[in-house]
């Protein structure tokens, strides 16, 4: 009985440390939760993602829709741990979509050249 219990507990002691890490719910069904969601007056909606990568960590995406339908997404970064929100800003003068996570700039988006400068310093385009 000692035993089961012990078991028990550190089954549950792991579980929780380990969910700050990875939520256990996302590593069986991998769903798409979405962080935020906003637009600027040109009508363009941006909407940053975080899905389990079915490897390790989650993937956190931007997916960019222009007031004319098309899509762009970019990866902001392939291996983060589990986040449930992010804070945004959209900055209509330089035409840039700031991402912040736990208080850090985690990124900046310019949508008119579609392109996505991680806080690293590295650039990425955006693909359809």
């Amino acid at each position: 009985m000692k035993l089961r219990l012990l078991i028990i507990g550190a089954i549950i002691f792991i579980f929780f440390i380990s969910s700050y890490y990875i939520w256990f719910i996302d590593v069986i069904f991998a769903p798409v939760n979405i962080l935020s969601v906003a637009n600027n007056t040109e009508g363009d909606t941006f909407t940053v993602t975080q899905f389990w990568n079915r490897g390790d960590f989650y993937t956190v995406e931007l997916i960019h829709r222009d007031p004319d339908g098309r899509r762009a997404s970019v990866i902001i970064d392939p291996d983060m741990i589990k986040i449930w929100r992010c804070r945004t800003i959209i900055f209509e003068e330089t035409k840039e979509y700031h991402i912040f996570v736990k208080g850090r700039l985690l990124c900046r988006y310019n949508w008119d050249e579609k392109r996505l400068i991680r806080s690293n310093g590295v650039s990425i385009t955006a693909g359809r």
